[in-house]
């Protein structure tokens, strides 16, 4: 049975998605018969929550001189709130303030994100090149990287365990002749990853991971001369210098089985190799002093040079190349082919071949050999204050300076929340199932899961996009100290007193797209609000834009004389054409009057009876929904809960909402 359960504790994760509808139309939009419209949008900007933009010109402008000075806070960062000053040279003062600025960009940015959903624009912001990875606690099998003749092949290899003496081993019985030889510390440490050994065995042993095969332990070794060749009764091995973690017994040398057939290996194979590397080196993600993770900073990916990965054989499957042997699956699939699949959603690249939101927001193709980049029609000037506040009384527009806690970044890799379920999955009485970007699971006679990777291929949820709450009042009541993964910042009071305002210049667009920037910047409907700035999935920065005038220019013929023509800001976006579902669920994602409560508003958290302080965490609740079925008693992957639809989280019922998780004692 399952060791997890259900506590009485609901959560709405801050985030859900806008889905998907149909397919994004394409067009030249040079031909189109209209009169075409110039003017300007007057607007104001109501911050509902405390809103988070950083002066990043100087990334310590809120650390105190003596934090400047103390070798503590090196790695730490902290960011005043965004203004015209250039503080490059600014040196720590915590209580200095400056009259703010909200820049156009920012605001661009949450009206384009609307845009895009409503009208069903590509999703140009997206980076298409990442890779989905997802941790897998299944053992992948050790082979040699090698180009050969223009392409990549891997030759299959048995992982001889080498005893390397300080790390963290315990003999059975005292006996450390059972566990090979020992090689000392030292000498280990100056050998580098791939270095060619000759090895010798004489004794095996079972290990929690090869409990049906018995793995060889390196019971002699010598370095060979230049050219050497390999003696009878000696192997050829390569060894693999692995990271640090609780309770490693072994490292491992690399001895290529010989007879074995070689493995083609896939272009795409070796960009996942890429990323899962960049993944490891990535600090944030991987922060762990005490077994100080160097990302494997030795590990090359070259040519010219045997590579020791770890990889996973399958049918239709990719290799999943990782140099860990029980680490992340990385995807065989971009996102952009992801998006290209699910309904041509991929950033636009031929300005003769644009969505409606590159139209009228303009576009620059990232990829080389594609035409070009198209001028936006659109033009949104930064926002600033209504009343200027007295010289010195800057301060009056700020909360007191917080220190954020660890937001981590988004993880798509998690297809239970940013995937739909496969609608081919059978078999499942007790869950989901389960499914990753690459292949979803069935059960056959014998109730064990077998992999589908044929004509299959994942269901993106949609777009993202975060409720509003207000439990940024959490987050600055905490009085949190800084560290390499918390910033402190300078918040930008909410309410009426500050208020800003800024235009919206547009030039030559139709009168369909006035109506549809029109409903993009206020949704038709005033209890709707955006999300700008940091800090959106703590409930920080919901904002309201008010239309205040719209201005159109008209010129008079035979003169060319021109004036400005007020136009009622109410008559338009009433007859724009939205999908039903997209339209439901971007007012009740938008709807700032009847926001969830920020009570429930909040990543997953599941507690798995651990020391640590990892125990209490995001990452216990994804370990937890995959083994809470019935189902999920022999360790096999599956997904007890999905992430809900946005209506289905503000709707009465229970049955799809989501509850942290506690590990049976």
């Amino acid at each position: 049975m399952s060791n997890w359960e259900e506590t009485q504790k609901r959560f709405i994760n801050p985030y859900n998605f806008i889905p998907l509808e149909g397919k994004v139309t394409r067009d030249t939009f040079e031909c189109r018969d209209f009169v075409p419209l110039t003017g300007y949008f007057d607007c104001s900007l109501e911050l509902l929550t405390p809103m988070i933009i950083p002066n990043t010109s100087n990334s310590k402008a809120l650390h105190t001189k003596k934090e400047l000075e103390g070798e503590k806070y090196t790695q730490t960062s902290s960011f005043n709130f965004f203004s015209y000053e250039d503080l490059s040279t600014y040196k720590g003062d915590i209580a200095k303030a400056f009259e703010p600025v909200i820049p156009g960009s920012e605001i661009r940015g949450a009206v384009r994100s609307v845009y895009e959903a409503a009208f069903n624009g590509c999703m140009s912001a997206v980076s298409e090149k990442r890779r989905m990875g997802r941790r897998s606690s299944k053992p992948k099998k050790p082979g040699i990287l090698e180009y050969k003749d223009n392409r990549w092949v891997l030759y299959p290899c048995e992982r001889w365990m080498l005893y390397v003496d300080g790390i963290n081993i315990k003999p059975r019985n005292g006996n450390e002749a059972r566990f090979g030889i020992k090689i000392e510390k030292k000498v280990y440490d100056s050998w580098i990853e791939g270095k060619r050994i000759f090895v010798r065995r004489d004794s095996y042993i079972k290990t929690k991971s090869h409990k049906k095969n018995e793995v060889p332990l390196v019971d002699g070794w010598r370095l060979p001369g230049d050219g050497e060749e390999c003696p009878n009764n000696w192997k050829e091995g390569f060894l693999h210098k692995g990271e640090p973690f609780i309770n490693k017994h072994y490292e491992s040398i690399f001895v290529r089985i010989q007879g074995e057939k070689k493995i083609p290996v896939s272009s795409a194979d070796i960009e996942a190799l890429k990323w899962a590397i960049e993944e490891y080196r990535d600090s944030k993600k991987n922060l762990n002093k005490k077994d100080k993770h160097s990302g494997y900073s030795h590990y090359k990916i070259d040519n010219q040079m045997k590579i020791l990965v770890y990889y996973q054989e399958e049918i239709n499957s990719p290799l999943y190349l990782s140099p860990a042997c029980i680490g992340k699956e990385i995807s065989g699939l971009t996102v952009g082919e992801l998006l290209k699949e699910s309904g041509e959603y991929q950033p636009c690249e031929d300005i003769h071949r644009i969505c409606p939101s590159c139209s009228l927001f303009g576009m620059v193709s990232g990829k080389p050999g594609t035409k070009g980049a198209l001028a936006s029609k659109v033009r949104f000037t930064d926002a600033l204050v209504n009343e200027k506040r007295e010289k010195g009384k800057e301060q009056d527009y700020y909360l007191s300076t917080v220190v954020l806690p660890e937001l981590g970044e988004p993880k798509p890799g998690a297809a239970e929340f940013y995937t739909k379920i496969p609608p081919k999955i059978t078999g499942w009485k007790f869950s989901k199932g389960y499914w990753t970007y690459d292949y979803y699971c069935n059960k056959d006679t014998r109730s064990k899961w077998k992999p589908i990777r044929v004509n299959y291929f994942p269901e993106l949820r949609g777009r993202k996009y975060y409720w509003h709450h207000e439990g940024w009042n959490e987050v600055v009541n905490d009085r949190k100290e800084m560290n390499e993964m918390r910033q402190r910042v300078r918040p930008l009071k909410a309410g009426s007193e500050n208020l800003f305002y800024f235009r919206i210049y547009f030039e030559n667009i139709s009168e369909q797209e006035l109506s549809q920037l029109k409903w993009a910047l206020d949704f038709d409907w005033e209890s709707c609000a955006h999300k700008i700035g940091r800090g959106k999935p703590l409930g920080f920065g919901s904002t309201r834009i008010h239309i205040n005038n719209i201005y159109c220019r008209e010129i008079k013929e035979g003169t060319g004389l021109w004036k400005l023509e007020k136009r009622e800001p109410a008559l338009l976006g009433k007859e724009v054409k939205i999908s039903k579902k997209v339209e439901e669920t971007l007012l009740a994602m938008a709807d700032w009057n009847n926001h969830p409560s920020s009570e429930l508003v909040r990543y997953p958290l599941a507690d798995n009876n651990g020391n640590n302080k990892n125990s209490n965490s995001s990452h216990q609740w994804f370990n937890g929904n995959k083994n809470k079925s019935p189902e999920s008693s022999n360790m096999e992957p599956v997904f007890s809960k999905v992430l809900p639809d946005a209506l289905e989280e503000v709707g009465d019922d229970k049955t799809p909402w989501l509850f942290e998780l506690k590990k049976k004692i």
